[in-house]
């Protein structure tokens, strides 16, 4: 069963432009929030008319009857990682056996908030280890990329080497 990944519009920015966008949302449902989906397809910004056209993905609001619980503390996220958080929250409240669910952040106070309540996260450098784990890219194209993001992304030191570290047995969760 596919995996439903619940990003931000920081990740699809950055897999779109490492050209890593599409293999993703062909092998992991996509999950925006309509706040993200607005960022993304943003004139002028880069791939809004890529997101725009694109056919495979899914736009959900979270629903506003159940309220803001779980985002306690979660006041300095923007309206996107916020959106994100709160249907994944709410979506996983209702999981169907046998569905992974996660989320693709690459927002540090949104990480953060992730790490601080156990939820399941990645960051779009991951991506390709886990394309190339699941066996979907070359261990030559997975070098590439997480090269090509860990240039064009916001890395520190520690989370680019966590990242070339972590083995399949670490990324099972998240391996479709």
């Amino acid at each position: 069963m596919t995996s439903r990944v619940y990003t931000d519009a920081s990740s699809a920015i950055l897999l779109y432009k490492a050209g890593l966008f599409g293999m993703t949302a062909s092998h992991f449902q996509m999950v925006l929030t309509p706040g993200v989906f607005v960022e993304i397809t943003r004139q002028g910004h880069d791939g809004a008319e890529y997101f725009s056209r694109f056919q495979n993905l899914s736009i959900e609001p979270p629903d506003p009857s159940i309220g803001t619980v779980g985002l306690e503390n979660a006041l300095s996220l923007d309206l996107g990682e916020k959106e994100t958080l709160l249907l994944f929250l709410q979506q996983n409240k209702l999981q169907t056996a046998g569905l992974n669910r996660f989320i693709l952040v690459d927002d540090g106070p949104a990480a953060k908030f992730c790490k601080a309540r156990g939820l399941p996260f990645i960051n779009a450098l991951l991506v390709p280890k886990i394309l190339r784990l699941s066996g979907h890219m070359s261990l030559s194209g997975c070098d590439e990329k997480m090269d090509l993001l860990s240039k064009i992304g916001r890395y520190s030191s520690t989370i680019l080497k966590k990242a070339r570290e972590l083995t399949a047995q670490d990324l099972d969760y998240f391996i479709d």
